[in-house]
């Protein structure tokens, strides 16, 4: 469970995780609920915040930056793999229609998905390890 206030938005999220015997993480589902004011676009906010969910957890479970001789070793996408969409969890999106004023985007509701998701030293998921080979 994580709060955040940002950008103006609101953000509160709570993730459904469950520990293998192995000690990896499962994320089943992540429910956030944002108030951002009023909502012009419906759809698209709710793809914005599901989209900083996704981010947030593929940043958590997969992406470093490692240095080998002074360079960066990932090079490009293969080498600095991104979570896919059969490894996302369920993102529920819900608002509270406000008269808050609206902020510039969704962007807000990345901050706070990693803390309630994954640690670093979490093991990415299985299809993602296997593709980082």
């Amino acid at each position: 469970m994580a709060f955040h206030f940002s950008h103006r938005g609101y953000f509160a999220e709570v993730a459904e995780v469950s520990v293998a015997p192995d000690g990896s993480l499962k994320v089943h589902r992540v429910t956030v609920v944002g108030d951002v004011g009023p909502i012009i676009n419906l759809s698209g906010a709710e793809n914005q915040v599901q989209g900083s969910v996704i981010d947030a957890l593929g940043a958590a479970w997969l992406q470093e930056v490692t240095i080998d001789r002074g360079r960066v070793a990932q090079a490009n996408f293969d080498t600095y793999p991104l979570l896919r969409i059969m490894d996302t969890p369920q993102v529920d999106v819900h608002f509270v229609q406000s008269k808050n004023p609206p902020p510039a985007s969704a962007s807000p509701a990345i901050r706070r998905c990693r803390p309630p998701c994954a640690t670093r030293s979490s093991p990415p998921p299985a299809s993602a390890s296997a593709r980082s080979r």
